[in-house]
């Protein structure tokens, strides 16, 4: 697409250089008319291309927007490229739209007419139009020419497609209407044509802003017929209904408050309620573990604790075991004068000596 508009610049500066030494007639060029307009952008201004600005002035931008209609570099001049693409003249200025790399507006003579002043023109489905650069942006990402509420130009890279800085409505005029129109100034006036094109929308905005230029016809009888409305009746009427707004608001933000310590008073039941249940479960567990406790082992005699008297052919002797004093364990009982210990029988194995065992050849 860039290769396209650089090579399409490249024939329409050809063209414009040719009509400007030769004039039309004889040209080997086509010709396209230029279709003559205004821009006014949705966020309330007008496009105005101005001219080139003195060394020493303060304002040095030449493409701005303004909130006044009726000046004379608001008139523009819309000259088709190719099939979906122009480039936007000023009349007065005689200077082209452009974008540049780092995506600002400026404005240039023919002499210096370049891709960078060709715009893709799209419709939108509201009848506003998107101008985005040809050379600059890419097809997910295009660079629009959008104008801030203050006239100031946005860079192209902060545009996006759904702002109103974006989107500009086209006000066309053929030069039959230019003499109807025209103001002792040399100036054009727009108000009633954009009021006429603007279709699909809400004039509650701009009808404060062109009540003033707009004269509709009022006949004598029709003022006499209507009534005459107070003037306080309107504030008090305000006043009112500010009152009862107030009052709902603050019920709301009461009852808003009464729920959220509702909601604080239900957790903090619910943390007690589960505590307490964890400190139950925890000391019944613990007497579990008490009652079921395993017994220590029973400590048996060894064999140097037989006496050294005994002999292979002495009878078997009997040596009771010896019971450590934790080899008993008690288990808590419950009864109705208190709490009981009763021992729990051990059942003790006896082992013989190897005495014994040898002279009963076992």
């Amino acid at each position: 697409m860039h290769l396209f508009c650089k090579s399409t610049a490249s024939k329409v500066r050809q063209r414009h250089e040719w009509q400007e030494k030769y004039g039309v007639l004889g040209s080997p060029f086509k010709t396209s008319r230029a279709r003559r307009g205004a821009l006014f952008c949705r966020s309330g201004t007008w496009l105005e291309i101005l001219g080139e600005a003195p060394e020493n002035s303060i304002e040095r931008e030449t493409i701005r927007g303004s909130s006044t209609e009726n000046t004379q570099y608001g008139i523009l001049d819309f000259i088709s490229v190719a099939i979906g693409l122009i480039s936007i003249r000023g009349v007065q200025s005689n200077r082209f739209l452009c974008m540049n790399s780092e995506g600002s507006l400026y404005s240039t003579p023919i002499s210096n007419y370049s891709s960078e002043c060709i715009f893709m023109e799209e419709m939108m489905e509201n009848y506003y139009n998107l101008y985005s650069s040809c050379t600059y942006g890419s097809r997910k990402r295009p660079w629009y020419v959008a104008l801030r509420r203050t006239g100031i130009p946005r860079k192209g890279k902060n545009t996006r497609r759904r702002r109103k800085a974006s989107h500009f409505l086209v006000i066309h005029y053929d030069r039959t209407s230019i003499a109807q129109n025209y103001i002792s100034e040399g100036q054009y006036g727009f108000s009633r044509r954009l009021l006429s094109n603007l279709r699909q929308q809400s004039l509650m905005k701009l009808r404060k802003k062109y009540q003033k230029n707009l004269k509709i016809p009022s006949s004598s009888t029709n003022a006499q017929q209507l009534p005459t409305v107070p003037k306080g009746s309107n504030l008090n009427q305000k006043r009112k209904n500010r009152k009862k707004i107030k009052s709902r608001r603050e019920e709301r933000l009461l009852q808003e408050e009464l729920r959220r310590q509702q909601r604080r008073e239900d957790i903090r039941r619910l943390r007690e309620e589960e505590l307490k249940r964890n400190k139950d479960r925890l000391y019944g567990e613990a007497l579990h573990r008490s009652s079921h406790a395993i017994p220590s082992a029973v400590t048996l005699p060894s064999s140097a604790s037989y006496p050294a008297s005994l002999s292979k052919n002495s009878p078997p002797v009997y040596v009771p075991p010896r019971i450590s004093s934790g080899a008993v364990s008690t288990t808590p009982r419950l009864s109705g004068a208190g709490l009981q210990i009763r021992p729990r029988r051990i059942s003790l194995t006896t082992t013989t000596t190897s005495a014994f065992s040898r002279t009963h050849n076992l």
